[in-house]
């Protein structure tokens, strides 16, 4: 229960988007914003609101340096509990330690990741980590994250992304487990900071691939992204896309148990566009299942093909099927069908979702957001020997989805010649 809390009138107000990620019940929120667009503040609420509500609770906040937290995070924490110190709320303020002692027990304590042994051994109840994309890896997952495992504590990630790196795995944790982790996206100009005319000079003036990391909060590289072609404002409609009645009706599908098994439902019409409205995510799900779920997609209509993982050739030692064999079963051998998964017929897959991307002819539903932030994601791994691999990076969260488009598209939209599988 909240303590005198009507009496605490706050000296701010949050933006819409701050109070979106606030009142998300996820025990993991991750922000991806851009320069300028509040997180800090956000991030300052948060230990304000967990110290005055639960007494004897341990809340802090994580940034890059001792330095950098005191200069910008210490100045408002003393701005944001200005209005309980009438109200006797706070016992003392320590700022060589960046430390708020509150007469309920609690503590808000400002801390710099450039000195991971102080963050040892601590029981937090609330956790805040403020630019995780120029920390180290090891700061959550070898030092912070047990800190939280005791009693649960709520943890909120705040973050300009800095390529695909650590932050960027999780972001997309969503993807793995998204009844504890919950990912946002804030542009610059959706915060509303920023003037607009600064925003239209840094545009002109930067490099594209900059500004859209710095400003609009996309994870960005600068050789490794595998379709740089994909934007959600030109390949992501506004509205939700509609099941075609009259156009063919396709699946691309890739098999999983522990990862997921991804299923993309298409359409495409005798300009050969391609419409992927809707998609169907489930782990450790049986075939049987999975085949259900593609029949009550569409009632009354069944996928004229699916195109499928091979790796779904291989068979179950407890069933004693392979999933391919599996779903022929449900829908008929002419309609189950894949390809050999060699280097080349990947390349080739890549190749004819960029040529649909670069095109316009590839549209995905808003209602597919685990395709949306797979398009945006895939990449090539690191250059070895100073050699680009041709075969994107299995990285185990992007991969499934994009597999999933590349099955299909290689398949309805051959490039050469391929051996079909007659299993």
């Amino acid at each position: 229960m909240t303590e005198e809390a009507p009496t605490a009138r706050l000296p701010y107000a949050l933006l819409p988007w701050q109070r979106r990620v606030k009142v998300d019940p996820h025990r993991f929120r991750v922000v991806a914003a851009g320069r300028r667009s509040g997180k800090t503040v956000l991030g300052v609420d948060e230990l304000v609101q967990g110290a005055a509500q639960v007494p004897g609770s341990v809340n802090w906040l994580i940034g890059q340096t001792y330095g950098a937290v005191k200069d910008i995070a210490w100045a408002l924490l003393m701005q944001y509990i200005a209005p309980f110190r009438p109200h006797g709320r706070i016992e003392k303020t320590v700022e060589s330690d960046l430390l708020v002692k509150w007469t309920n027990g609690s503590v808000i304590q400002l801390k710099g990741a450039d000195k991971p042994d102080s963050l040892r051994g601590v029981k937090l109840s609330r956790l805040v980590i403020d630019e995780y994309a120029i920390m180290k890896r090891e700061i959550w997952d070898e030092v912070l994250q047990p800190a939280t495992s005791d009693s649960k504590a709520p943890v909120l990630f705040l973050s300009t992304p800095a390529g695909y790196n650590h932050f960027y795995d999780v972001y997309a944790m969503e993807q793995r487990n998204s009844s504890d982790w919950k990912s946002f996206h804030v542009k610059a100009s959706e915060a509303g900071i920023i003037p607009p005319e600064e925003l239209v000079r840094a545009r002109r003036d930067m490099d594209p691939r900059v500004f859209a990391q710095e400003y609009e909060a996309n994870f960005t590289t600068f050789g490794g992204q595998v379709f740089t072609d994909f934007s959600r404002e030109r390949h992501v409609p506004a509205s939700p896309i509609p099941f075609l009645v009259n156009a063919e009706y396709v699946c691309g599908m890739d098999f999983g148990w522990s990862a997921p098994t991804v299923v993309l439902f298409a359409n495409i019409d005798a300009q050969e566009n391609v419409t992927v409205f809707a998609e169907y995510v489930k782990r450790e799900t049986p075939i049987p299942v999975i085949g259900l779920g593609i029949k009550n997609m569409v009632p009354g209509r069944a996928p004229s093909l699916i195109a499928c993982d091979p790796a779904g050739s291989a068979k179950s030692e407890a069933a004693g099927l392979d999933s391919i064999s599996e779903l022929r079963a449900i829908f008929g051998w002419p309609v189950v069908r894949y390809n050999t998964n060699h280097p080349g017929v990947i390349q080739d897959g890549v190749n004819v979702i960029r040529k649909w991307l670069r095109n316009g002819k590839l549209k995905v539903s808003k209602n597919c957001p685990q395709l949306i932030m797979a398009l945006e994601m895939y990449r090539y791994p690191d250059p070895k020997d100073n050699v680009q691999s041709e075969v994107p990076l299995k990285d185990g969260i992007s991969d499934h989805a994009c597999d999933a488009l590349r099955m299909l598209m290689s398949y309805r939209f051959p490039q050469r010649k391929t051996t079909v599988s007659s299993i």
